[in-house]
């Protein structure tokens, strides 16, 4: 399985501000040079919890070494 990587904040707001202009998915994954299925990922985020940025990872925290 692969795993996929997050996307950072600065080209999940370039997303939201070609959004805001009013250009479609196809035209936002053109000018960013990415696939189409990331430039979706954010919206689904974002109608559902009304903001772009990441939840906390569940489970224990790491434990760091003390020197």
């Amino acid at each position: 399985m692969e795993i996929r990587k997050e996307l950072s904040k600065v080209l999940r707001n370039k997303v939201m501000e070609l959004y805001k202009d009013g250009k479609g998915h196809k035209k936002m994954s053109k000018a960013l040079n990415i696939i189409i299925i990331i430039v979706k990922s954010p919206f689904k985020k974002w109608k559902v919890r009304g903001s772009l940025d990441t939840k906390p990872r569940s489970g224990r925290p790491r434990e760091t070494a003390q020197p």
